[in-house]
Protein backbone atom coordinates (compact mmCIF):
# COMPACT_ATOMS: atom_id res chain seq x y z
CA UNK A 1 0.00 0.00 0.00
CA UNK A 2 2.95 1.93 0.93
CA UNK A 3 4.47 1.67 -2.59
CA UNK A 4 1.10 2.41 -4.09
CA UNK A 5 0.79 5.48 -2.84
CA UNK A 6 4.59 6.83 -3.41
CA UNK A 7 3.93 6.06 -7.29
CA UNK A 8 0.47 7.77 -6.90
CA UNK A 9 2.23 10.83 -5.45
CA UNK A 10 4.77 10.95 -8.46
CA UNK A 11 2.31 11.36 -11.31
CA UNK A 12 0.83 14.35 -13.27
CA UNK A 13 -2.74 13.21 -12.55
CA UNK A 14 -2.05 13.46 -8.63
CA UNK A 15 -0.33 16.57 -8.92
CA UNK A 16 -2.82 18.30 -10.87
CA UNK A 17 -5.83 17.21 -8.15
CA UNK A 18 -3.77 18.39 -5.61
CA UNK A 19 -2.98 21.67 -6.63
CA UNK A 20 -6.24 22.59 -7.59
CA UNK A 21 -7.72 21.35 -4.01
CA UNK A 22 -4.89 23.53 -2.78
CA UNK A 23 -6.22 26.57 -5.02
CA UNK A 24 -10.14 26.63 -4.89
CA UNK A 25 -10.79 27.83 -1.57
CA UNK A 26 -8.34 30.89 -2.78
CA UNK A 27 -10.49 31.67 -5.64
CA UNK A 28 -13.66 32.96 -4.23
CA UNK A 29 -11.70 34.41 -1.37
CA UNK A 30 -9.88 36.61 -3.00
CA UNK A 31 -12.75 37.31 -5.79
CA UNK A 32 -14.92 38.39 -2.57
CA UNK A 33 -12.29 40.22 -1.60
CA UNK A 34 -11.56 42.26 -4.79
CA UNK A 35 -15.74 42.60 -5.17
CA UNK A 36 -16.05 44.75 -2.83
CA UNK A 37 -13.34 47.13 -3.89
CA UNK A 38 -14.65 46.90 -7.51
CA UNK A 39 -18.40 46.89 -6.67
CA UNK A 40 -18.37 43.88 -9.38
CA UNK A 41 -18.32 40.42 -8.84
CA UNK A 42 -17.50 38.96 -12.17
CA UNK A 43 -14.71 40.17 -13.36
CA UNK A 44 -12.18 40.17 -10.27
CA UNK A 45 -13.58 35.82 -10.32
CA UNK A 46 -12.60 35.77 -13.75
CA UNK A 47 -9.11 37.66 -13.25
CA UNK A 48 -8.73 35.31 -9.76
CA UNK A 49 -8.97 32.00 -11.64
CA UNK A 50 -6.78 33.24 -14.83
CA UNK A 51 -3.91 33.78 -12.00
CA UNK A 52 -4.48 30.80 -10.23
CA UNK A 53 -4.80 28.61 -13.65
CA UNK A 54 -0.98 29.90 -14.23
CA UNK A 55 0.04 29.14 -10.88
CA UNK A 56 -1.13 25.51 -11.53
CA UNK A 57 0.51 25.51 -14.88
CA UNK A 58 3.35 26.73 -13.67
CA UNK A 59 3.91 23.89 -10.86
CA UNK A 60 3.07 21.01 -12.88
CA UNK A 61 5.83 22.01 -15.30
CA UNK A 62 7.80 22.21 -12.62
CA UNK A 63 6.98 18.78 -11.39
CA UNK A 64 6.81 17.44 -14.97
CA UNK A 65 10.40 18.66 -15.49
CA UNK A 66 11.50 16.58 -12.19
CA UNK A 67 9.64 13.51 -12.95
CA UNK A 68 12.06 10.49 -13.94
CA UNK A 69 14.28 11.85 -11.65
CA UNK A 70 15.74 10.28 -8.29
CA UNK A 71 17.17 13.77 -6.90
CA UNK A 72 17.02 17.43 -8.00
CA UNK A 73 20.10 19.47 -7.03
CA UNK A 74 19.43 22.94 -5.20
CA UNK A 75 22.90 24.05 -5.12
CA UNK A 76 26.48 22.40 -6.52
CA UNK A 77 29.17 24.11 -6.28
CA UNK A 78 32.48 22.71 -8.40
CA UNK A 79 36.44 23.99 -7.88
CA UNK A 80 39.24 22.69 -9.89
CA UNK A 81 42.83 24.21 -8.92
CA UNK A 82 45.76 23.20 -11.31
CA UNK A 83 49.18 23.10 -9.47
CA UNK A 84 51.07 22.24 -12.53
CA UNK A 85 51.52 18.44 -13.50
CA UNK A 86 48.40 17.66 -10.94
CA UNK A 87 45.34 18.91 -9.76
CA UNK A 88 42.25 19.55 -7.21
CA UNK A 89 38.67 18.95 -8.46
CA UNK A 90 36.80 19.20 -5.72
CA UNK A 91 32.64 19.54 -5.25
CA UNK A 92 29.87 19.35 -3.05
CA UNK A 93 26.22 19.55 -3.77
CA UNK A 94 23.12 19.84 -1.56
CA UNK A 95 20.05 17.82 -3.56
CA UNK A 96 16.62 16.57 -2.59
CA UNK A 97 15.42 13.55 -2.89
CA UNK A 98 12.31 12.66 -5.26
CA UNK A 99 12.12 8.65 -4.53
CA UNK A 100 11.93 6.63 -1.16
CA UNK A 101 15.31 4.92 -0.76
CA UNK A 102 17.57 6.98 -2.01
CA UNK A 103 21.11 5.74 -0.97
CA UNK A 104 23.40 6.75 -3.63
CA UNK A 105 24.44 10.10 -5.85
CA UNK A 106 26.36 9.15 -9.31
CA UNK A 107 29.22 11.46 -10.00
CA UNK A 108 31.99 10.85 -13.27
CA UNK A 109 34.94 12.61 -14.60
CA UNK A 110 37.94 12.44 -16.61
CA UNK A 111 40.98 11.31 -15.66
CA UNK A 112 43.07 8.06 -14.74
CA UNK A 113 41.45 6.35 -11.88
CA UNK A 114 44.96 5.08 -10.87
CA UNK A 115 46.21 8.13 -10.74
CA UNK A 116 42.87 9.57 -8.99
CA UNK A 117 42.40 9.65 -4.90
CA UNK A 118 38.70 10.64 -4.17
CA UNK A 119 37.64 11.27 -0.40
CA UNK A 120 34.20 11.77 0.59
CA UNK A 121 33.51 14.33 3.48
CA UNK A 122 30.28 14.68 3.42
CA UNK A 123 28.03 12.78 4.39
CA UNK A 124 29.49 11.35 7.95
CA UNK A 125 30.37 7.33 6.83
CA UNK A 126 29.48 7.91 3.23
CA UNK A 127 31.84 5.90 0.86
CA UNK A 128 32.87 5.94 -2.77
CA UNK A 129 31.59 2.48 -5.00
CA UNK A 130 34.15 2.86 -8.68
CA UNK A 131 31.60 1.46 -11.29
CA UNK A 132 32.88 -0.01 -14.34
CA UNK A 133 35.20 1.83 -16.55
CA UNK A 134 33.72 1.62 -20.11
CA UNK A 135 35.39 5.09 -21.74
CA UNK A 136 37.13 8.07 -20.44
CA UNK A 137 35.24 9.02 -17.39
CA UNK A 138 36.01 7.39 -14.20
CA UNK A 139 32.40 6.55 -12.90
CA UNK A 140 31.55 5.95 -9.26
CA UNK A 141 28.50 6.46 -6.81
CA UNK A 142 28.76 7.71 -3.80
CA UNK A 143 27.30 5.44 -0.80
CA UNK A 144 25.03 7.97 1.15
CA UNK A 145 25.33 5.67 4.23
CA UNK A 146 21.86 6.31 5.00
CA UNK A 147 18.05 6.01 2.78
CA UNK A 148 16.88 9.44 2.17
CA UNK A 149 13.06 9.80 1.13
CA UNK A 150 10.66 12.05 -0.57
CA UNK A 151 11.48 15.67 0.42
CA UNK A 152 14.36 14.87 2.01
CA UNK A 153 17.18 17.20 1.73
CA UNK A 154 20.95 15.61 1.74
CA UNK A 155 24.02 16.83 1.14
CA UNK A 156 27.35 15.25 -0.98
CA UNK A 157 30.88 16.76 -0.21
CA UNK A 158 34.11 14.85 -2.41
CA UNK A 159 37.40 16.27 -2.70
CA UNK A 160 39.88 15.32 -5.96
CA UNK A 161 43.23 14.88 -6.14
CA UNK A 162 44.98 13.87 -9.25
CA UNK A 163 48.26 13.49 -10.22
CA UNK A 164 48.48 13.57 -13.33
CA UNK A 165 48.19 16.82 -16.12
CA UNK A 166 44.86 17.74 -17.23
CA UNK A 167 43.07 16.39 -20.22
CA UNK A 168 41.76 19.12 -20.90
CA UNK A 169 42.21 23.27 -20.54
CA UNK A 170 39.08 23.71 -19.01
CA UNK A 171 36.28 23.01 -16.25
CA UNK A 172 33.57 21.86 -17.25
CA UNK A 173 29.83 20.37 -15.72
CA UNK A 174 27.09 18.85 -17.78
CA UNK A 175 23.65 19.44 -16.44
CA UNK A 176 22.16 15.77 -16.08
CA UNK A 177 19.66 16.49 -13.50
CA UNK A 178 16.96 19.33 -12.68
CA UNK A 179 19.50 21.92 -11.15
CA UNK A 180 18.69 25.17 -9.16
CA UNK A 181 21.99 26.64 -9.28
CA UNK A 182 25.30 25.59 -10.37
CA UNK A 183 28.62 27.31 -9.68
CA UNK A 184 32.02 27.06 -11.12
CA UNK A 185 35.26 28.21 -9.55
CA UNK A 186 39.01 27.73 -11.35
CA UNK A 187 42.12 28.75 -9.92
CA UNK A 188 44.78 28.50 -12.60
CA UNK A 189 48.55 29.54 -12.48
CA UNK A 190 48.68 33.03 -14.23
CA UNK A 191 52.68 32.24 -15.08
CA UNK A 192 51.44 29.14 -17.21
CA UNK A 193 48.82 31.28 -19.49
CA UNK A 194 48.65 33.02 -22.75
CA UNK A 195 46.21 35.27 -21.28
CA UNK A 196 44.30 35.92 -18.07
CA UNK A 197 41.53 36.19 -20.25
CA UNK A 198 39.10 33.02 -19.87
CA UNK A 199 35.77 32.05 -21.98
CA UNK A 200 32.48 30.98 -20.46
CA UNK A 201 30.71 28.59 -22.55
CA UNK A 202 27.45 27.21 -22.85
CA UNK A 203 27.27 23.99 -24.77
CA UNK A 204 24.18 22.11 -25.46
CA UNK A 205 24.30 18.53 -25.92
CA UNK A 206 24.21 16.65 -28.80
CA UNK A 207 20.73 15.94 -28.83
CA UNK A 208 19.49 19.51 -28.18
CA UNK A 209 18.92 22.12 -30.73
CA UNK A 210 20.96 25.69 -29.52
CA UNK A 211 24.07 27.03 -30.18
CA UNK A 212 27.27 27.65 -28.20
CA UNK A 213 27.14 30.89 -26.15
CA UNK A 214 30.55 32.21 -25.30
CA UNK A 215 31.13 35.15 -23.20
CA UNK A 216 35.22 36.31 -22.04
CA UNK A 217 36.34 37.58 -18.75
CA UNK A 218 39.11 37.89 -16.98
CA UNK A 219 40.62 35.99 -13.65
CA UNK A 220 41.21 38.22 -10.72
CA UNK A 221 44.63 38.77 -9.43
CA UNK A 222 45.18 35.28 -7.83
CA UNK A 223 43.76 33.48 -10.95
CA UNK A 224 40.77 32.57 -10.08
CA UNK A 225 37.36 33.49 -11.57
CA UNK A 226 33.71 31.76 -10.19
CA UNK A 227 31.01 31.94 -12.27
CA UNK A 228 27.38 31.49 -10.88
CA UNK A 229 24.27 29.91 -13.10
CA UNK A 230 20.78 29.92 -11.53
CA UNK A 231 18.63 27.36 -13.22
CA UNK A 232 20.55 26.00 -16.30
CA UNK A 233 19.47 24.20 -18.87
CA UNK A 234 19.40 20.16 -18.36
CA UNK A 235 21.30 18.39 -20.94
CA UNK A 236 23.57 21.80 -21.17
CA UNK A 237 27.55 22.15 -20.71
CA UNK A 238 28.94 25.06 -18.80
CA UNK A 239 32.53 25.40 -19.46
CA UNK A 240 35.22 27.46 -18.10
CA UNK A 241 37.84 27.58 -20.75
CA UNK A 242 41.58 28.68 -20.87
CA UNK A 243 44.70 29.22 -22.69
CA UNK A 244 47.98 27.37 -21.42
CA UNK A 245 51.06 29.22 -23.08
CA UNK A 246 52.77 27.00 -25.96
CA UNK A 247 55.22 25.28 -23.61
CA UNK A 248 52.51 24.14 -21.30
CA UNK A 249 50.14 23.26 -24.65
CA UNK A 250 53.08 21.22 -25.59
CA UNK A 251 53.33 18.77 -22.63
CA UNK A 252 49.60 18.45 -22.82
CA UNK A 253 49.63 17.29 -26.39
CA UNK A 254 52.02 14.82 -25.79
CA UNK A 255 49.71 13.13 -23.53
CA UNK A 256 48.59 9.60 -24.38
Amino acid sequence: MKTFLTKLRETLLFNLIWEVLNIWLLIPLSALILSGFTGNFTLPCVLVVLIALIIICYKLYIRWKEIGFEHIILHKYVYLEYLDGKYLYNYDIIGKSLINNLTRYYSRMTCSQSKTTINCLKPTNAYIQYLNKDDEYVKYDVMLNRTYNIGDVFKVEVNTEVDEELKFSNLGSTVIRPTKTLELEVKLPKHLLKTDVIRRMILPSPAEVGKVITTEKRLNEDGSYKWTINNPKIRYEYRIEWDFDDLKNAVLLEQP
